[in-house]
């Protein structure tokens, strides 16, 4: 088997597309929108497409959503990545992080997870992603943080 290039770029003034499937639940629509403004905030507004920028792209979904993000996926990479339990189901609240053919992939196993991992991107670029840990979640919340709060409400 050929060794997979795990190379994805992202640079400042060049288009780097957010996409998921419009059957994705409302939370995940919000992580991803959550995303893209990150993205701006670290890489500025003008984002113009470039032929070496026309497959930098994230794609974001929840495994058993999109038969085509099914298809993307596969089903190696997440048996592999320990996605699954003993009897054959997917672990819940779990996700895969991943480059294929210069696109990161972000895939949950249902909502929570596809949400965590698009939140962990956005910690990854130092602008969202409030905490991992309950304790500061519910502070921020407290403290008004529309972010946390959602992560509370699932």
């Amino acid at each position: 088997m050929e060794k997979e290039e795990m190379k994805f770029f992202m640079k400042r003034g060049l288009a780097c597309r957010v996409r998921v499937s419009e059957r994705e639940t409302d939370a995940v629509k919000i992580a991803a929108e959550n995303l893209r403004t990150d993205l701006k905030k670290v890489f500025g507004e003008e984002q113009k497409q470039d032929a070496a920028s026309a497959n930098a792209e994230i794609l974001a979904g929840t495994l058993g959503v999109s038969e085509e993000f099914d298809a993307l996926v596969g089903t190696e990479r997440p048996v592999r990545c320990g996605l699954y339990e003993e009897d054959g189901k997917l672990r819940r609240e779990g996700y895969v992080m991943y480059v294929q053919d210069g696109r990161l992939i972000i895939a949950g196993t249902d909502r929570r997870g596809t949400v965590y991992g698009i939140y962990e991107l956005c910690g990854m670029l130092g602008v969202s992603g409030v905490s991992s840990d309950y304790r500061d979640l519910t502070a921020a919340a407290k403290e008004g943080n529309y972010r946390a709060q959602l992560a509370l409400n699932m």
